[in-house]
Protein backbone atom coordinates (compact mmCIF):
# COMPACT_ATOMS: atom_id res chain seq x y z
CA UNK A 1 0.00 0.00 0.00
CA UNK A 2 1.49 3.59 -0.67
CA UNK A 3 -0.09 6.92 -0.78
CA UNK A 4 0.30 8.38 -4.51
CA UNK A 5 -1.40 11.61 -6.30
CA UNK A 6 -2.61 11.43 -9.50
CA UNK A 7 0.48 12.39 -11.22
CA UNK A 8 2.69 9.88 -9.60
CA UNK A 9 0.33 6.87 -9.94
CA UNK A 10 -0.33 7.67 -13.86
CA UNK A 11 3.46 8.22 -14.18
CA UNK A 12 3.80 4.27 -12.51
CA UNK A 13 1.26 2.91 -14.54
CA UNK A 14 2.96 4.48 -17.66
CA UNK A 15 6.29 3.18 -18.90
CA UNK A 16 9.05 6.09 -18.46
CA UNK A 17 9.69 5.91 -21.96
CA UNK A 18 6.11 6.27 -23.69
CA UNK A 19 5.25 9.40 -22.04
CA UNK A 20 5.16 13.15 -22.61
CA UNK A 21 3.45 15.45 -19.95
CA UNK A 22 1.70 18.43 -21.25
CA UNK A 23 -0.18 21.46 -19.83
CA UNK A 24 -3.66 19.21 -19.85
CA UNK A 25 -2.23 16.11 -18.90
CA UNK A 26 0.03 13.36 -20.39
CA UNK A 27 0.47 12.05 -23.40
CA UNK A 28 0.57 8.30 -23.80
CA UNK A 29 2.35 7.25 -27.18
CA UNK A 30 3.89 3.89 -28.83
CA UNK A 31 7.50 3.76 -29.47
CA UNK A 32 7.09 3.95 -33.25
CA UNK A 33 5.07 7.58 -32.38
CA UNK A 34 6.14 10.63 -34.20
CA UNK A 35 6.65 12.17 -30.58
CA UNK A 36 7.30 16.37 -32.18
CA UNK A 37 3.75 16.03 -34.23
CA UNK A 38 2.70 15.81 -30.52
CA UNK A 39 4.73 18.63 -29.16
CA UNK A 40 4.71 20.99 -31.80
CA UNK A 41 1.11 22.62 -30.97
CA UNK A 42 -1.53 21.77 -28.28
CA UNK A 43 -3.29 18.15 -27.87
CA UNK A 44 -6.32 18.94 -28.76
CA UNK A 45 -5.56 20.20 -32.48
CA UNK A 46 -4.77 16.69 -33.41
CA UNK A 47 -8.25 15.17 -31.40
CA UNK A 48 -6.17 12.46 -29.65
CA UNK A 49 -8.23 9.88 -27.89
CA UNK A 50 -8.98 11.20 -24.39
CA UNK A 51 -9.64 9.67 -20.96
CA UNK A 52 -10.27 11.92 -17.97
CA UNK A 53 -9.66 9.90 -14.52
CA UNK A 54 -11.89 10.73 -11.77
CA UNK A 55 -9.81 9.49 -9.20
CA UNK A 56 -5.68 9.23 -8.34
CA UNK A 57 -6.96 5.24 -8.51
CA UNK A 58 -9.09 5.39 -11.73
CA UNK A 59 -5.84 7.26 -12.73
CA UNK A 60 -3.27 4.49 -12.24
CA UNK A 61 -5.68 2.00 -14.10
CA UNK A 62 -6.59 4.11 -17.49
CA UNK A 63 -2.40 4.59 -17.44
CA UNK A 64 -2.42 0.72 -18.11
CA UNK A 65 -5.44 0.89 -20.34
CA UNK A 66 -4.23 3.95 -22.70
CA UNK A 67 -1.22 1.99 -22.95
CA UNK A 68 -2.67 -0.73 -24.37
CA UNK A 69 -4.80 1.20 -26.91
CA UNK A 70 -1.39 3.10 -27.88
CA UNK A 71 0.28 -0.18 -28.80
CA UNK A 72 -2.69 -1.76 -30.24
CA UNK A 73 -3.83 1.47 -32.61
CA UNK A 74 -0.49 2.86 -33.30
CA UNK A 75 -1.64 6.24 -31.85
CA UNK A 76 -0.99 8.57 -28.82
CA UNK A 77 -3.78 8.97 -26.09
CA UNK A 78 -4.37 12.04 -23.97
CA UNK A 79 -5.03 11.38 -20.04
CA UNK A 80 -6.35 14.85 -18.82
CA UNK A 81 -5.83 15.45 -15.49
CA UNK A 82 -7.63 18.22 -13.42
CA UNK A 83 -6.46 19.68 -10.32
CA UNK A 84 -8.18 17.51 -7.88
CA UNK A 85 -6.64 14.00 -9.50
CA UNK A 86 -3.43 15.35 -10.44
CA UNK A 87 -2.50 16.64 -6.80
CA UNK A 88 -4.66 14.41 -4.92
CA UNK A 89 -3.43 11.42 -2.58
CA UNK A 90 -5.10 7.78 -2.61
CA UNK A 91 -3.55 5.07 -0.96
CA UNK A 92 -3.43 2.43 -4.00
CA UNK A 93 -3.22 -1.13 -3.83
CA UNK A 94 -1.46 -3.45 -5.55
CA UNK A 95 1.16 -0.91 -7.27
CA UNK A 96 2.83 -3.19 -9.69
CA UNK A 97 5.85 -2.37 -10.82
CA UNK A 98 7.20 -2.60 -13.93
CA UNK A 99 10.67 -3.36 -15.62
CA UNK A 100 11.36 0.41 -17.59
CA UNK A 101 11.91 0.44 -21.27
CA UNK A 102 14.22 3.34 -21.15
CA UNK A 103 15.36 5.37 -24.81
CA UNK A 104 13.45 6.48 -27.84
CA UNK A 105 14.04 5.57 -31.28
CA UNK A 106 13.31 8.88 -33.79
CA UNK A 107 12.22 6.92 -36.88
CA UNK A 108 9.86 9.12 -38.46
CA UNK A 109 6.89 6.38 -38.89
CA UNK A 110 4.85 7.91 -36.70
CA UNK A 111 2.13 9.25 -39.69
CA UNK A 112 2.61 6.20 -41.65
CA UNK A 113 1.86 3.50 -38.65
CA UNK A 114 -0.76 6.36 -36.95
CA UNK A 115 -3.92 4.23 -37.43
CA UNK A 116 -6.49 6.20 -34.81
CA UNK A 117 -8.79 4.59 -33.10
CA UNK A 118 -12.15 3.71 -34.55
CA UNK A 119 -15.32 6.26 -34.05
CA UNK A 120 -17.54 3.39 -32.02
CA UNK A 121 -14.31 2.34 -30.12
CA UNK A 122 -15.41 3.80 -26.67
CA UNK A 123 -19.26 3.34 -26.91
CA UNK A 124 -18.93 -0.09 -25.41
CA UNK A 125 -16.19 0.66 -22.79
CA UNK A 126 -16.20 0.21 -19.25
CA UNK A 127 -15.04 3.23 -18.17
CA UNK A 128 -18.31 4.83 -19.74
CA UNK A 129 -20.65 3.57 -17.21
CA UNK A 130 -24.63 4.29 -16.41
CA UNK A 131 -25.78 4.18 -13.07
CA UNK A 132 -29.51 4.50 -11.26
CA UNK A 133 -33.53 5.04 -12.78
CA UNK A 134 -35.37 7.15 -13.64
CA UNK A 135 -36.47 9.40 -16.23
CA UNK A 136 -34.18 12.46 -15.38
CA UNK A 137 -30.36 11.92 -15.29
CA UNK A 138 -26.74 13.52 -14.95
CA UNK A 139 -24.12 13.54 -17.36
CA UNK A 140 -21.28 14.04 -15.81
CA UNK A 141 -16.95 13.28 -15.78
CA UNK A 142 -13.89 13.77 -14.17
CA UNK A 143 -14.02 14.45 -10.50
CA UNK A 144 -17.44 15.85 -11.10
CA UNK A 145 -18.84 12.05 -10.81
CA UNK A 146 -17.72 12.11 -7.20
CA UNK A 147 -19.15 14.97 -6.29
CA UNK A 148 -22.64 13.99 -7.95
CA UNK A 149 -22.35 10.34 -6.06
CA UNK A 150 -21.68 12.48 -2.62
CA UNK A 151 -24.41 14.80 -2.46
CA UNK A 152 -27.16 11.98 -3.81
CA UNK A 153 -25.69 9.46 -0.72
CA UNK A 154 -26.23 6.37 -2.60
CA UNK A 155 -29.63 7.80 -4.22
CA UNK A 156 -30.81 5.56 -7.01
CA UNK A 157 -33.68 7.99 -8.14
CA UNK A 158 -31.30 9.83 -10.74
CA UNK A 159 -29.85 8.07 -13.48
CA UNK A 160 -26.18 9.01 -14.18
CA UNK A 161 -23.91 8.68 -17.30
CA UNK A 162 -20.34 9.14 -16.33
CA UNK A 163 -17.57 9.31 -18.89
CA UNK A 164 -14.22 8.14 -18.85
CA UNK A 165 -13.58 8.35 -22.31
CA UNK A 166 -14.55 11.44 -24.04
CA UNK A 167 -13.13 11.04 -27.55
CA UNK A 168 -13.73 9.43 -29.72
CA UNK A 169 -17.25 10.60 -28.08
CA UNK A 170 -19.19 7.30 -27.38
CA UNK A 171 -22.11 8.57 -29.78
CA UNK A 172 -23.96 5.20 -29.49
CA UNK A 173 -23.77 5.45 -25.73
CA UNK A 174 -24.86 9.38 -25.46
CA UNK A 175 -27.81 8.62 -27.93
CA UNK A 176 -29.52 5.67 -25.96
CA UNK A 177 -28.76 7.49 -22.29
CA UNK A 178 -30.94 10.32 -24.08
CA UNK A 179 -33.43 8.34 -25.35
CA UNK A 180 -34.08 6.39 -21.52
CA UNK A 181 -34.29 10.21 -19.94
CA UNK A 182 -36.74 13.14 -20.50
CA UNK A 183 -34.82 15.66 -18.77
CA UNK A 184 -30.40 15.70 -18.67
CA UNK A 185 -28.72 18.00 -16.26
CA UNK A 186 -24.77 18.04 -18.01
CA UNK A 187 -21.59 18.98 -15.55
CA UNK A 188 -19.25 20.25 -17.99
CA UNK A 189 -15.96 21.56 -16.60
CA UNK A 190 -14.91 24.78 -18.38
CA UNK A 191 -14.57 23.90 -21.39
CA UNK A 192 -18.01 23.12 -23.24
CA UNK A 193 -16.79 20.67 -25.46
CA UNK A 194 -19.06 17.75 -24.47
CA UNK A 195 -21.93 20.08 -24.49
CA UNK A 196 -21.55 20.73 -27.76
CA UNK A 197 -21.24 17.02 -28.82
CA UNK A 198 -24.64 16.34 -26.66
CA UNK A 199 -26.69 19.31 -28.80
CA UNK A 200 -25.55 17.53 -32.33
CA UNK A 201 -26.73 14.24 -31.41
CA UNK A 202 -29.68 15.65 -30.02
CA UNK A 203 -30.41 17.24 -33.58
CA UNK A 204 -28.49 14.76 -35.33
CA UNK A 205 -31.83 11.89 -34.37
CA UNK A 206 -33.83 14.28 -33.19
CA UNK A 207 -34.68 13.41 -29.82
CA UNK A 208 -36.78 15.33 -27.37
CA UNK A 209 -34.67 15.18 -24.15
CA UNK A 210 -34.27 18.58 -22.41
CA UNK A 211 -30.46 19.27 -21.38
CA UNK A 212 -29.94 21.55 -18.65
CA UNK A 213 -25.83 22.75 -19.00
CA UNK A 214 -23.57 23.41 -15.85
CA UNK A 215 -20.50 24.86 -16.30
CA UNK A 216 -18.26 26.99 -14.86
CA UNK A 217 -14.42 28.30 -14.14
CA UNK A 218 -15.60 26.34 -10.60
CA UNK A 219 -17.91 23.44 -9.68
CA UNK A 220 -18.60 23.70 -6.21
CA UNK A 221 -20.31 21.37 -4.29
CA UNK A 222 -23.37 23.55 -3.09
CA UNK A 223 -23.47 24.70 -6.70
CA UNK A 224 -24.20 21.40 -7.58
CA UNK A 225 -26.66 20.70 -5.84
CA UNK A 226 -28.38 23.13 -6.57
CA UNK A 227 -28.95 22.53 -9.77
CA UNK A 228 -29.47 19.16 -8.88
CA UNK A 229 -32.24 19.98 -6.61
CA UNK A 230 -33.64 22.04 -9.85
CA UNK A 231 -33.41 19.32 -11.67
CA UNK A 232 -35.41 16.69 -9.32
CA UNK A 233 -38.08 19.40 -8.15
CA UNK A 234 -36.96 19.81 -4.86
CA UNK A 235 -36.22 23.51 -3.00
CA UNK A 236 -33.27 24.65 -3.98
CA UNK A 237 -31.85 24.94 -0.28
CA UNK A 238 -32.79 21.31 0.47
CA UNK A 239 -29.55 19.17 0.69
CA UNK A 240 -29.31 15.76 -0.14
CA UNK A 241 -26.71 15.07 2.48
CA UNK A 242 -28.19 13.43 5.60
CA UNK A 243 -27.60 15.87 8.77
CA UNK A 244 -24.94 15.04 11.01
CA UNK A 245 -26.18 14.06 14.46
CA UNK A 246 -24.28 16.16 17.66
CA UNK A 247 -21.24 14.16 18.87
CA UNK A 248 -20.35 13.74 22.55
CA UNK A 249 -16.92 15.57 23.31
CA UNK A 250 -14.26 14.86 26.08
CA UNK A 251 -13.21 17.35 28.15
CA UNK A 252 -10.10 17.72 25.60
CA UNK A 253 -12.60 18.61 22.73
CA UNK A 254 -11.96 15.28 21.45
CA UNK A 255 -15.06 12.91 19.92
CA UNK A 256 -16.13 10.11 22.05
CA UNK A 257 -16.73 7.07 19.76
CA UNK A 258 -18.99 4.64 20.26
CA UNK A 259 -17.59 1.32 21.84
Amino acid sequence: MQYLTGREALRLAIQAGNRMETEEGMIVYPDHYFRERCASQEPAAYRLPEFVPASPQEAYLMGESARLYAESYGTAILIRLVPEVAEGKMLLCPIRRRRIRRGYERNGRGKEQCTGIPCRAFSDSGWNCVSGGGRKGILTYGPGFLRVREILNGSAEVRILKLGTVWPFPEELICRFLQETEEVLVLDETRRRILTEIYAIKGKYELRCRIHPFYGEEERADDIAGAMAALMGREAGKHFLPVVPPVERSMYGLPILPC
